[in-house]
């Protein structure tokens, strides 16, 4: 692999993920859509809707999976015309999650561990689910 750029951040990443060719990158609390234009990194929109840091961005079509670490799980969408993104669901229970796994975009199937050594899976609300089908 050839190396192409580098960007500059307001702290470290701690989660990175693919969104119809664009660069989603999780930064503290706060998300930044990028896209690569002429060579460069490009912001497209953002975030500070979050009130954790991100641990994790899972993306399925149009939803974007967050999971923070004190907060648990958060579904997100991006309103292309104001560029930010939108809270559609957030977990009821808010966890120090450690780790996460997407089981089922689909659906909206999450799966999580926390520091006290539990367990958890999560799913989508049908008022939720319906919500996103329109």
């Amino acid at each position: 692999m050839n190396h192409l750029f580098n960007f500059t951040v307001d702290g470290p990443p701690t989660a990175m993920s693919s969104y119809f060719n664009k660069l989603i990158v999780g930064v503290g609390n706060r998300m930044v859509l990028f896209d690569v234009f002429k060579q460069k990194l490009v912001e497209r929109g953002s975030s500070d809707k979050l009130t954790s840091p991100i641990l994790s961005i899972h993306v399925e079509g149009q939803k974007i999976f967050i999971t923070q670490v004190t907060q648990s799980f958060t579904l997100m969408k991006i309103d292309h015309k104001t560029k930010f993104f939108e809270v559609i669901g957030q977990d009821s229970l808010e966890r120090f999650t450690t780790c996460a796994c997407l089981m089922d975009g689909e659906a909206g199937l999450m799966s999580g561990g926390d520091k006290f050594g539990n367990f958890f899976v999560s799913k989508l609300t049908e008022s939720t689910y319906s919500f996103i089908q329109k």
